[in-house]
């Protein structure tokens, strides 16, 4: 029978999943983004002359997208979380300035949803890891918790993993 545990365990996961999809998509978007300018530049257009510079910036934000997504996919960490959302809120503000100077109307106002959607997101992606190791630890302050050993590197892991989060394998094949 599924108790309100595993009930808030799972909708804590769904909402961590959430959030590192998204961050899966702006990795995508952002080195679908890359490519484009950097073959632009190939052939001979001409660019703005800050663009090696914004490129550089967003390789950088990029590789910190990728380590975060990392943290957050695997260890379910609240700082990675709370840097997504640190990282998104300021670029909001160019989609803001863009609003009160633009004559088409729409596309900031599209971009700024979209920027909105990301801001909910990423809140929700750390309610939802606060949520998790809250869980866990509540797991873990019970007499009766027995973390599952992991049969390869030795570690502790919650009960309720499926795979050691610190090798990869699998623990157990059936979840109570």
């Amino acid at each position: 029978m599924i108790d309100d545990f595993d009930i808030r365990l799972k909708k804590a996961k769904t909402m961590i999943k959430t959030a590192y999809i998204t961050n899966y998509i702006l990795i995508v978007t952002s080195i679908a983004l890359i490519i484009f300018y950097y073959f632009d530049y190939a052939r001979g257009a001409s660019l703005p002359y800050n663009t090696g510079f914004t490129l550089g910036i967003s390789l950088i934000f990029l590789i910190i997208f990728i380590v975060l997504t990392g943290f957050l996919t695997i260890l379910k960490s609240r700082i990675a979380s709370i840097i997504f959302l640190v990282l998104i809120i300021p670029s909001t503000v160019p989609v803001l300035l863009s609003l009160s100077s633009a004559t088409m109307i729409t596309i900031p106002i599209i971009a700024l949803v979209i920027q909105i959607s990301f801001i909910y997101i990423y809140i929700t992606g750390i309610r939802g890891t606060f949520l998790y190791h809250r869980l866990i630890l509540e797991l873990s302050a019970e007499d009766d918790y027995q973390p599952i050993i992991c049969p390869d590197c030795n570690e502790a892991n919650s009960a309720y993993d499926l795979k050691c989060i610190y090798c990869n394998s699998k623990l157990r094949k059936n979840l109570v």
